[in-house]
């Protein structure tokens, strides 16, 4: 999802695509609750320029890339909370500029 705002995923299994589970970009007030990513050929939730977004109660696990991909300078004001962020290929949670 790009160039939106106040958006909820919540309660959603997103595993086995070919490249990102979930891909925010460009986007402020995202709430993702309650989520599975696993098992994705890149990024688990990969997200870009985005601001004031909330990743809580989530699962992502067995990415071949990292966990979770914050990228870009517009990346401000998220916040991951109560999450188990395992097993990834590479990072965690990757915080890139």
């Amino acid at each position: 999802m790009e160039s939106s705002e106040n958006n909820i995923i919540d309660h959603v299994h997103v595993y086995n695509n070919n490249s990102y589970g979930i891909y925010v970009g460009i986007t402020n007030l995202y709430n993702m609750f309650n989520n599975i990513q696993s098992y994705n050929n890149n990024i688990g939730v990969y997200v870009y320029a985005a601001r004031y977004n909330t990743f809580n109660n989530m699962q992502i696990y067995n990415n071949q890339s990292d966990g979770i991909y914050l990228a870009g300078t517009n990346n401000r004001h998220n916040i991951i909370n109560n999450s188990q962020i395992y097993n990834n290929n590479d990072n965690g949670i990757d915080i890139n500029r």
